[in-house]
């Protein structure tokens, strides 16, 4: 048996919270949807197969890939989160590249790194 330590992996939700906290920053209205219950170990599902556990909405001009800085709007947001390395259900996917193909961002997310890379704030 090793004695080695083994180095627990993030739960989602902590990576959720972080990633809205950067959202936040920037001006993004976003909340967390399928959260964990208080006293229950299975989330609270609200909606259609696939719901990613963020959504909201980004104004145009906080997308950087759009270089519009005085438009008025905003596009609709929807993030996915998983643990490094986690894999999309095929409900997850299915209602991630339909919200593309309709024109929303929507994208998985395994950390905040990803989430500014994916709008184009690095």
């Amino acid at each position: 048996m090793s004695l080695r330590a083994v180095r627990p992996q993030r739960r989602e939700r902590v990576i959720q919270a972080e990633i809205l906290r950067l959202l936040h920053a920037h001006g993004v209205v976003a909340f967390g949807m399928n959260r964990e219950r208080a006293g229950y170990r299975r989330a609270s599902h609200i909606g259609v197969k696939g719901l990613p556990d963020i959504m909201g909405w980004v104004p145009v001009w906080a997308i950087a890939r759009t270089q519009a800085t005085n438009v008025a709007g905003a596009c609709p947001l929807f993030i996915e989160v998983k643990r490094p390395g986690g894999k999309l259900r095929p409900a997850q996917e299915t209602f991630l590249a339909m919200a593309r193909k309709d024109g929303c961002v929507a994208f998985k997310a395994e950390s905040p790194a990803d989430v500014a890379h994916e709008l184009g704030w690095t």
